[in-house]
């Protein structure tokens, strides 16, 4: 499946490691109704610029936002993208102990011990991950550009990621960045 796995001891195949993880992307946890509303925030499109602290999505806490919504479409459903932020622990263990089974993470998930990660949602498959020169991954000054269906430019920028409260902070607004 070409993910960022770790090995995990807990499950056997033929006596020996498998590979686990990663956990699953924002889009898919709110497509199972996993992710409460009170955890879920809205970007508001004539609000000028906006700063979310997001929690990891293996860090969760009442009522503290795991994922931000863009909508700058058209339409429902034409435009909108989700802003998730993924710690390298729990099921997201690969992004910091890759299993030699599945693909290297980026470097730079790695060494800031998790990433901001930018998911076109809706349709089929649910969502699609915005590909950034670190296979999707934003640190710290990464910008993801997002053009609307309709004209206008939007950008979201990663400003911090802090690993021991397990949140990342992020600039999301009008224009490039």
């Amino acid at each position: 499946m070409n993910t960022y796995q770790f090995t995990d001891r807990n499950w056997l195949v033929g006596g020996l490691s498998s590979a686990g993880g990663p956990g699953m992307s924002a889009p898919n946890l709110l497509r199972m109704g996993w992710i409460p509303t009170a955890n879920q925030r809205n970007f508001e499109l004539d609000g000028g610029e906006q700063t979310f602290t997001l929690r990891a999505l293996s860090h969760p806490q009442v009522g503290e936002p795991l994922v931000v919504f863009l909508d700058i479409g058209f339409t429902p459903g034409d435009g909108v993208y989700t802003v998730e932020y993924r710690q390298g622990d729990g099921w997201d263990a690969g992004i910091v102990n890759p299993s030699p089974l599945g693909p290297q993470p980026p470097v730079v998930a790695r060494s800031q011990g998790g990433a901001v990660l930018v998911h076109q949602y809706g349709g089929a498959p649910v969502a699609t991950l915005i590909e950034t020169v670190n296979s999707g991954a934003s640190e710290p000054g990464n910008t993801v550009v997002l053009t609307s269906p309709v004209g206008p430019v939007y950008h979201v920028t990663v400003k911090s990621i802090d690993t021991r409260n397990a949140t990342a902070t992020v600039s999301i607004g009008p224009g490039r960045g």
